[in-house]
């Protein structure tokens, strides 16, 4: 039997079904479940029927932040007379294969007298920006860094461009090549040591994502289909900018009836990390197999707020010019968190009555109640401003916005 994985995009859990790219539900089926959504138009769709007896493995997975690549140069004392040299070899360079390389200096510096490592550092700075002045902000930045008397040069990766369906934005793979000085006869190569801090693509960011939906809804049918000769409007629910949680569910189809092979299926739920979703979906499977060992035992840290915020937007009622101040309250609720809860406000008319939370707080069965006050100035018009919420890893980012009567 063929083998069959499904992915779902869930950015808020609606039980009304009326929002796009949404967790709606459970569908109870005694021995097992239905998982009910919504798809990037609205239409609801529904998981096949998986019996908790065929389960393989069951598993919440956290959102990872991509990492870019960072290399610490450290260069020695310099010889007088010397060329210092470091060249960057690119592999797989604009495809795929290994036999594509693009190899550039960094910079090339002959020492003079009264010359100190800092000096080197200083010019292969200089001259990495200028040899990669073509390519500006595009593969790599240098800069010095480290405080007096511990100067470095850092070379940090720069994200590559992504485009749905054509760039994926991949890492850049490179090695640095250094040339030897010579020194009472002898070649030395380790003046200037690494120190490389790998960079990591992230598990659950936005853009990957939308990656995989776009590559799924390829194989959903004519409504969905990106190659018709008729130019189609299709929508996606993924968020390239967002950042996900997920939950994989592995289980089989052994089709009683026939007692032929098990099909293996997978399911993948990506539920934006903003709403608590994936614990949403996670609580109510376990509620299904009450008196029972939880299914998921996986903790998802994040954040749901009371009442929802929809469109990562908070809204004030007109008022008018210095008037009392006017005040909105938000119910933080923690999942999992290990860390305080950091607020920040911006906005001259913006406030909240308390900036930090700590995460027992948060976690609790009631969370926290934050105040966000708005007071109108003397002048008329849009006021807008920012509250950024930090729990450990996730950041939600919510505009506020008021307005004065004229």
């Amino acid at each position: 039997m063929n083998n069959v994985r499904n992915a779902y995009i869930a950015n808020a859990v609606d039980a009304t079904g009326a929002a796009a790219s949404a967790y709606v539900g459970t569908l109870d089926m005694k021995d097992g479940f239905k998982l009910k959504f919504t798809n990037a138009i609205g239409e609801p769709l529904v998981t096949d029927w998986i019996k908790f007896s065929k389960i393989r493995s069951i598993k919440a997975l956290p959102y990872v932040a991509p990492v870019l690549r960072t290399d610490v140069i450290t260069i020695a004392a310099p010889v007088v007379g010397q060329e210092y040299i470091i060249g960057v070899d690119f592999s797989n360079w604009g495809s795929g294969s290994g036999e594509n390389k693009y190899y550039k200096h960094i910079g090339a510096y002959k020492a003079k007298t009264g010359d100190t490592n800092v000096t080197v550092i200083d010019k292969l700075v200089e001259l990495g920006n200028k040899n990669f002045n073509r390519e500006a902000g595009k593969y790599l930045t240098f800069a010095k860094t480290g405080g007096v008397g511990s100067e470095t040069l850092t070379v940090t990766e720069v994200a590559q461009p992504w485009q749905l369906g054509k760039a994926q934005g991949r890492p850049l793979e490179y090695a640095f090549k250094v040339v030897p000085i010579t020194n009472n006869g002898a070649d030395i190569y380790d003046w200037a040591t690494f120190v490389t801090t790998k960079g990591n693509p992230g598990r659950g960011t936005g853009k990957q994502v939308a990656d995989q939906e776009y590559f799924y809804m390829g194989e959903r049918g004519d409504k969905y289909g990106m190659y018709s000769q008729d130019s189609l409007n299709v929508r996606y629910g993924a968020i390239p900018s967002g950042a996900y949680n997920l939950l994989e569910i592995s289980f089989y189809d052994d089709f009683e009836h026939t007692n032929v092979q098990k099909a293996e299926k997978q399911i993948v739920i990506y539920g934006l990390n903003t709403g608590g979703v994936i614990s949403a979906i996670a609580n109510d499977i376990n509620a299904l197999k009450a008196n029972t060992v939880n299914l998921i035992t996986d903790v998802i840290p994040g954040i749901a707020f009371t009442p929802a915020i929809v469109a990562d937007t908070i809204t004030y009622e007109e008022v008018a010019a210095s008037s009392a101040a006017v005040a909105k309250t938000i119910n933080i609720k923690g999942t999992g968190l290990t860390t305080d809860v950091v607020i920040a406000v911006s906005g001259a008319e913006f406030a909240s009555d308390i900036y930090s939370i700590p995460f027992a707080a948060a976690n609790s069965e009631n969370g926290k109640d934050i105040v966000l006050t708005f007071t109108p100035p003397a002048t008329s018009g849009a006021k807008n401003g920012t509250v950024i919420i930090v729990a450990g890893d996730t950041t939600y980012t919510i505009a506020l916005k008021a307005s004065i009567a004229e």
